[in-house]
């Protein structure tokens, strides 16, 4: 019995072995037509990988590729919609072997993402992952759990108004357990940097964009308020304050497009 406990023992830690070996072995740059062809189906986009690629199997499968660049919509300003020093992609592996996608972590490093609307109010970033094939039955889930940002840069251009924003140096990392952190950022890239406070906006924005979620709720989100009708006009009444009231108003009168106060 003691014998055969070590026999397998041993098998299970040769093949263990080769696991983590094995893919060391393997010059992973030769599959980076592979590579581009899946995320030109993901996407409907090229992309473009300068640099090395490679992969491991263990502790979790796990893509890093450098320099590289997935190409913008046609019509875009930009050449690009996003540029990345590096790229670091890590999945389950259960999930993977039964046909479905679960990304643990995407982090980009070093990167410049370039989001625009069109003069008709077209986003690039809407029409980026409509894809190529026809939809099918065996259709793979796909989902996401962290997206970290390590030194991203982050520009915003609309036709449409004539607006231009930048969000540079971000370092945040976004769980994507809800809708929670897609709304905590766009309310950051959506704050003015103008006038004589340009730099103090400059910062509030980054405040904003690595705060917590509960933070960010408590602040932008549950605010208590009275709303009042007088003939036509609605009157909203703030009936409670918060350090980051001013921040909140600078945000609305941004969607709002007049001033508040």
């Amino acid at each position: 019995m003691k014998k055969k406990i070590l026999i397998t023992a041993g098998v299970l830690l040769l093949l263990l072995g080769v696991l983590v070996v094995l893919p060391n072995l393997v010059d992973w740059n030769k599959f980076k037509p592979q590579f581009a062809d899946g995320v030109r189906a993901a996407t409907g986009q090229e992309v473009t990988i300068e640099g090395e690629l490679t992969f491991k199997l263990l502790p979790s499968p796990a893509v890093t590729a450098a320099n590289v660049s997935l190409a913008n919509v046609e019509g875009g300003v930009s050449e690009n919609f996003i540029e990345l020093e590096r790229l670091d992609l890590r999945v389950e592996l259960l999930p993977l072997l039964s046909g479905d996608l679960q990304i643990t972590s995407l982090v980009l490093e070093g990167g410049k993402i370039f989001l625009e609307r069109d003069a008709r109010g077209h986003a690039n970033w809407e029409a980026l992952f409509a894809g190529e094939g026809e939809p099918d039955e065996a259709q793979r889930q796909v989902t996401l759990e962290s997206f970290i940002l390590r030194g991203t840069d982050i520009y915003y251009s609309d036709l449409s108004t004539g607006a231009r924003e930048e969000i540079l140096g971000i370092n945040a990392d976004l769980v994507i357990a809800s809708l929670a952190g897609t709304l905590k950022t766009w309310a950051a890239l959506l704050l003015p940097e103008t006038g004589r406070w340009q730099d103090k906006h400059r910062r509030e924005k980054q405040d904003v964009l690595t705060m917590d979620f509960s933070t960010f709720r408590n602040a932008f989100v549950q605010i208590p308020c009275q709303i009042v009708r007088t003939g036509r006009r609605l009157i909203y009444r703030l009936i409670a304050w918060n350090p980051w009231q001013h921040v909140f108003l600078r945000l609305i009168e941004r969607l709002h497009g007049r001033q508040l106060c």
